[in-house]
């Protein structure tokens, strides 16, 4: 409504809130000029003669009363058909908002708050009414501090003879569970010691802001209320003296005849506590108790009754109405757009233990279609349990979800239960705020068979997404029916929710057939059983047949689910790579909590495209999601880093992964170190790290010792991953890497001869290989062997490997199988002499995509042709972008090695360079930087020997 609005006589000049009977507004009388509060009926309420004879009763009830401490009804009327209180306008706080907000009270200002309440209590219960629901959510506190009792729309007369059972129904029961007294739950006979019991459990809470008898849901808190004894107000918070905490246990008292027998004899009792002040002062300096005041201890104690079975199934059907009927006013968290929300595991309370899984499945697949809300995933959960140091197997029960909510900055817990009854089954679902631990929002509904569970879930994930906040048409718009989007099968289900959490692969795929075998058209179930195939390295004909199936099914899966199968299917497929990057990145872009697009989005701008600043925001938005994958997250964060340039960062983001997984691919920890030439650190972490499971850390030993020309060293490395290479399931990469820099190091050390031999059995090892699909690896190994043949003079051969080269990777759409292609080629015509021919395919490689194979390539030909400067700048290039030496062809490439070795030779190159154009001092700086990285052993290495002696010759020069 807008500020000139009216109801009735009445302008309107805000809306404050809403309950579970009516909207309140703030409203302007002009007759009487003053202010007011209208509640108006619910328009949902409003065709209910029942609930709209509750409402009139209301006002009836309240207009009897005049106390300072009840709010005044000064009018009813109807207004276009709806029934509307006008009231006393309070301008104050909700108590509730008070205790949230300043935790609890003093004693002080709890006695004297306690009293108004309880006196205002007694004249209800002197004019014959009950409240019913008293609670600090229907109490105010004006400006002046003095409390105002809110809300008898639960009033009920307390003469039996004048209850109106119409109104509430057979075994109908209303109110708020955690402040019923126990005879009430019980289903016995109630009187105004009822509402005395509501009045101690508001002075607990407003004592030690926490609630006597609340737990994880309305059940169990019910069970508390009748069989819990709470803690002591003044052990909980030892600042309220033992005779304020005497009197709120005693109002707390299971049986009526234990507690105050009035509320006027309970507004004495706290009268005499605050003896020296009015009523309403409640901020009295130097104001204390009486401390020679204590309570007298009655003497009719009874020990709590046996409480049998049928008093147990009372609670669970009172406890069943109450989570049909129970749903707070408002939510007291603020939830926007994208917050992030956490599923506990499902409270499952039937005998049968399947529920735990299949249910918490399908409340993530029906939560995962909202835009709105955003659901931690699984993996995140793990992860965080992990830095938890929680056990493995800890269940995420309420206490859990709420800590990791809290670390994850996640805005709300969302708990599931289920009940059956009588064959029917009960559902809940609560939202719980992780800050106040409060539940902002409770959802029951009930299925009449196990099969009509999922539809259930269905209505009741909307439910909760439109009470959140989302918008009607957007939760039409993302909703699909569970029944299509999972199964409608509870069989299927099961074998499917326990395939996708099976501890090993092929358990998985026997589950997930099984799934498949019940439903064919299970879409997500075939998904899943081709992503296990992808991981499990199978055949691509086997992952798309898997894929295909679940895409004939599209109608039966979300926009995510649809998105992720593309992406996946497109990249075994050989689809474009633009076609296949562009797939990602619509996932990336809609679904940013699913870790999944982010990564192989920055795989894709990594190895693809050497966009590699493109590829570090993707995998900078993949830690923020990755779970138990955010190591590999941040390790290729630290990648792109290294090849930006960007030590410190790069640093940072290694050390973070290893942080996440100290056992993660060892040997790739040590390249920051490497990077910046800390060898002795790199050395003492291979040390660290061991034992080498996986062959990286050798890899990065010979790395560290060609990185400072230690290549006697190198070679002895490479020789122990040779003589013991680790087990992997495709090509043994490690093989190649170590054939090729063997090579490479044998040639530097004039040992030529050897390096032949070596070049040749390393070709006739690469050809050897099974075809793999497609054969793209082979194929590259086989280039860069081929470049090694020309650069040793075997021409033919490196033709013959040109040949192979072609053939395999021509049908290739992906660009660095051309790039690797063109340079090949082109050291082939720089071998036979046309370095023009040379320089022409190695700016076609160039414009393909930038590598260091075709700048290092390159350059040697702008030799060639006597093109100095322009060689100098390549060799240049190559020295200013070293991290990229690492970073190039990640698990595709074999030359990391070998690059990192011509960014080091280039700085010879330069200095030699500069020195035939007399540039004396550019060679002599260039030169000397190279022999000091090469120092280590470079006695041994003749290239080191003749930039030492043209050092010495530019210092003498100088002289």
């Amino acid at each position: 409504m807008s500020q000139k609005d009216h109801i009735g006589p009445y302008q309107i000049d805000e809306r404050l809130g809403s309950g579970g009977m009516g909207e309140v507004y703030k409203a302007h009388d002009a007759r009487l000029d003053r202010w007011v509060a209208i509640k108006r009926i619910r328009p949902d309420k409003e065709q209910s003669a029942d609930s709209r004879e509750r409402f009139r009763r209301e006002a009836r009830a309240t207009a009897k009363l005049s106390h300072a401490a009840i709010v005044h009804v000064y009018d009813i009327f109807s207004d276009a058909d709806a029934d509307c209180i006008v009231m006393e306008y309070v301008d104050g706080r909700g108590l509730d908002e008070i205790i949230a907000d300043e935790g609890p009270l003093d004693a002080h200002r709890v006695a004297a708050l306690a009293r108004q309440i309880a006196e205002g209590l007694a004249e209800a219960h002197e004019k014959g009414l009950m409240h019913r629901d008293l609670k600090t959510e229907n109490i105010l506190v004006n400006q002046s501090g003095h409390a105002k009792i809110l809300d008898f729309g639960l009033a009920k007369p307390i003469i039996k003879d004048e209850l109106d059972d119409s109104l509430t129904g057979k075994g109908q029961v209303v109110g708020t569970s955690r402040a019923m007294s126990p005879e009430y739950v019980s289903g016995d006979e109630i009187d105004h010691r009822s509402d005395l019991f509501a009045l101690g459990v508001l002075l607990y809470e407003m004592a030690t802001s926490q609630s006597p008898f609340k737990a994880h849901n309305t059940l169990a808190t019910l069970k508390r209320v009748i069989l819990h004894r709470q803690a002591p107000v003044h052990e909980v918070n030892p600042l309220i003296p033992l005779e304020l905490s005497r009197l709120i246990d005693q109002l707390l008292e299971k049986e009526p005849e234990d507690r105050p027998q009035s509320a006027a004899e309970t507004a004495a009792a706290l009268a005499t506590m605050t003896a020296g002040t009015s009523s309403g002062s409640i901020e009295r300096p130097g104001f204390g108790f009486t401390s020679s005041m204590e309570m007298q201890a009655l003497s009719s104690r009874r020990p709590w009754p046996w409480i049998g079975v049928a008093a147990i199934a009372l609670i669970v059907a009172v406890a069943a109405v109450l989570w049909v009927l129970y749903r707070p006013n408002q939510p007291r968290i603020q939830f926007e757009e994208r917050d992030r929300v956490v599923l506990a595991d499902i409270v499952n309370n039937t005998d049968d233990p399947l529920w735990d899984d299949v249910l918490r499945q399908l409340f993530e697949s029906a939560l995962n279609q909202s835009t709105f809300a955003q659901l931690v995933p699984p993996a995140v959960v793990n992860d965080t349990l992990e830095r938890m140091e929680a056990e493995a197997g800890t269940q995420v029960d309420r206490a859990v979800a709420l800590e990791v909510a809290r670390r994850e900055n996640a805005r709300a817990v969302i708990i599931g239960y289920i009940s059956n009854i009588n064959e029917r089954y009960l559902l809940t679902a609560e939202v719980v705020d992780p800050e106040s631990e409060a539940v902002v929002l409770s959802q029951s509904l009930e299925g009449e068979n196990r099969d009509a569970v999922i539809g259930v879930v269905q209505r009741l994930t909307r439910d909760l997404r439109r009470d959140l906040g989302e918008s009607l048409a957007s939760i039409e718009k993302t909703s699909l029916p569970l029944e299509r989007v999972t199964t409608s099968s509870y069989d299927a289900l099961v074998f499917y929710s326990q395939g996708t959490r099976a501890s090993s692969p092929d358990t998985a795929v026997s589950l997930l057939s099984q799934a498949i075998e019940i439903d064919p058209e299970f879409a997500m179930a075939h998904a899943r059983l081709g992503t296990v195939y992808r991981n499990l390295g199978r055949n691509s004909s086997t992952i798309l047949r898997h894929f295909d199936a679940a895409l004939e099914n599209r109608n039966r899966l979300t926009q995510s689910e649809q998105l992720y199968i593309e992406g996946w299917r497109a990249l075994i497929n050989n689809e474009p790579p633009i076609t296949t990057m562009e797939k990602w990145r619509l996932l990336s872009n809609l679904y940013p909590e699913l870790y999944e697009g982010h990564h192989n989005l920055g795989m894709i701008l990594w190895v693809w495209f050497h966009d590699f600043e493109g590829a570090a925001q993707a995998f900078e938005r993949a830690t923020e999601t990755g779970g138990e994958q955010r190591w590999v997250a941040y390790k290729h964060l630290g990648f792109m880093r290294m090849a930006l340039g960007q030590i410190g960062p790069t640093r940072e983001a290694f050390e973070t992964s290893m942080q996440f997984n100290p056992q993660g691919q060892l040997g790739d920890y040590l390249y920051p170190a490497i990077l910046e030439r800390n060898y002795d650190e790199a050395e003492t972490m291979a040390v660290e790290l061991g034992p080498d499971q996986d062959g990286t850390i050798l890899e990065s030993r010979y790395i560290a010792a060609l990185d400072q020309g230690n290549l006697e060293e190198a070679l002895s490395w490479i020789d122990q991953q040779l003589d013991s290479p680790p087990q992997v399931t495709n090509l043994p990469r490690h093989i190649q890497i170590g054939e090729v820099t063997a090579i490479e190091s044998l040639v530097l050390l004039g040992r030529t001869d050897e390096a032949l031999a070596k070049l040749r059995a390393a070709v006739e090892t690469a050809q050897s290989y099974p075809d793999s699909e497609p054969s793209y690896s082979v194929a590259l190994a086989l280039a860069s062997l081929g470049k090694q043949a020309c650069r040793l003079g075997e021409v033919e051969l490196a033709t013959e490997l040109a040949e192979i080269v072609v053939r395999e990777t021509q049908k290739s759409r992906f660009a660095i199988h051309k790039a690797y292609r063109l340079v090949l080629l082109a050291e082939i015509e720089l071998a036979r002499g046309r370095a023009e021919q040379s320089k022409e395919l190695l700016r076609e490689s160039l414009d393909t995509i930038e590598t260091i194979q075709a700048h290092e390539s390159l350059a040697r030909t702008h030799e060639a042709l006597g093109e100095i400067e322009e060689a100098i700048a390549a060799y240049q290039w190559l020295a200013d972008h070293r991290g990229r030496a690492f970073v190039e062809c990640q698990d595709v490439c074999i030359d990391r090695p070998t690059n990192l070795v011509r960014t080091d030779l280039a700085l010879e190159r330069i200095g030699a360079l500069s020195a035939e154009l007399g540039r004396n001092d550019e060679a002599l700086v260039a030169t000397q930087e190279f022999l000091d990285f090469w120092q280590a052993n470079g006695e041994s290495i003749p290239l080191w020997r003749q930039a030492r002696i043209r050092a010495q010759e530019l210092l003498s020069n100088d002289t």
